[in-house]
């Protein structure tokens, strides 16, 4: 059982989101659904849509930041569709192809290629690659 909460699985896509594309996710922090299994908040969308977000208890670390990263990720991707495309966070070694998956990787919720199983960089870790604009790609000597 994982003593993680929501609130700290967000702040670390949070930060992949702001460091790749400047996206700054918005939480409204009630319940999206009331039920003793699950924790859950709404995130908002630009034009004030909303989709919940759910975290079932007692998951590990790990398998929590998973699924709440595919559930940020499908979001965000719904709400980058229609201003600029929907891979993110962008595989680097894939440029333009897929965006990266979250996936355990001996034990840590990591950012990997979905094509070739690659590691790319824990969740939380993502940073933009300066010379090559919203790029995503992991922090140096991570």
């Amino acid at each position: 059982m994982s003593s993680t909460s929501l609130p700290f699985v967000l702040d670390l896509l949070r930060h992949d989101l702001e460091a790749t594309i400047g996206y700054r996710l918005s939480v409204l922090p009630r319940p999206a659904v009331f039920d003793q299994d699950v924790d859950s908040v709404w995130l908002v969308g630009r034009a004030r849509s909303r989709t919940g977000v759910l975290a079932t208890t007692g998951l590990s670390t790990v398998e929590l930041i998973l699924q709440v990263a595919e559930h940020v990720q499908d979001f965000v991707q719904e709400e980058m569709a229609v201003v600029s495309g929907s891979n993110w966070p962008e595989c680097p070694i894939h440029r333009g192809t897929h965006p990266a998956q979250p996936k355990d990787v001996d034990g840590v919720a990591t950012w990997t290629c979905p094509e070739v199983g690659v590691s790319i960089a824990p969740i939380g870790k993502l940073h933009r690659v300066p010379d090559e604009g919203n790029r995503a790609s992991p922090e140096p000597g991570r």
